[in-house]
């Protein structure tokens, strides 16, 4: 069983937060506070840096919990029901109790919106750290949005892969479903793109971390493993 914290969402849903979500906000919180911010722009004091790093993180993790929010407001007008979802640090939210869509565009409309949500929020954030800059306010304001920023793009692209439990998966099963009219192939050619997705990534990672001495490629690998995983047992 997943290791999870109940919380409850302000749309009224239980949301159980994953085990790695804390693991993660305090790697943001030090990874600005002790490196980005004191690099770019130093001579504040330890505490703005771990301050601004806190509020960071707090902002990050409520734009999870909008777009999740995003995907269930969707997804019951569908007619898909969600009873809970688990909130995960990278990909984003697995529903819990979510019910098979009743037809292909039902599940096309559900699996768009957690995207599209992120994809806002880094236009949002990528303009205000613009205006902030050329207001000439705080830069550790504009930083800090920018950070903010780049995280949204890197969610949405992730939410795009095709792998089970992504979005991306959500999408190409419901695209395959609409094209042929068979749900079960759909699922089929879903499972297979999560290996082949999954496996590349892994290989690249380790490439990452062997041959350029990054460490960075671990995320990468991580993720590969995680679609090869979820795409084996979800779909044998």
């Amino acid at each position: 069983m997943t290791k999870s914290l109940p919380l409850r969402h302000p749309l009224g849903m239980r949301v159980d937060v994953h085990r790695a979500v804390p693991v993660a906000f305090a790697l943001a919180v030090v990874g600005l506070a002790e490196a980005r911010l004191p690099a770019v722009h130093p001579g504040r004091s330890p505490w703005v840096y771990w301050a601004v790093g806190l509020v960071a993180a707090v902002a990050c993790f409520a734009s999870l919990l909008a777009r999740d929010g995003a995907r269930v407001a969707v997804a019951g007008r569908q007619g898909v029901a969600v009873g809970s979802f688990l909130l995960r640090s990278s990909s984003g939210g697995t529903a819990r109790s979510w019910n098979t869509a009743p037809t292909p565009g039902a599940e096309l409309r559900t699996a768009v919106v957690g995207p599209l949500v992120s994809l806002g929020l880094a236009l949002v954030t990528a303009l205000s750290a613009l205006l902030v800059d050329a207001a000439g306010l705080s830069e550790l304001t504009a930083e800090t949005l920018a950070w903010l920023a780049a995280v949204n793009v890197l969610l949405f692209v992730g939410q795009l892969l095709p792998g089970a439990p992504l979005d991306g998966a959500r999408l190409l099963h419901a695209l395959v479903w609409r094209r042929t009219g068979d749900r079960s192939r759909a699922t089929a050619v879903a499972g297979a793109a999560g290996r082949h997705v999954g496996w590349p990534l892994l290989l690249l990672g380790l490439a990452q971390v062997v041959f350029a001495d990054d460490l960075g490629g671990l995320w990468l690998a991580l993720t590969g493993i995680f679609l090869v995983a979820t795409a084996e047992h979800r779909h044998p």
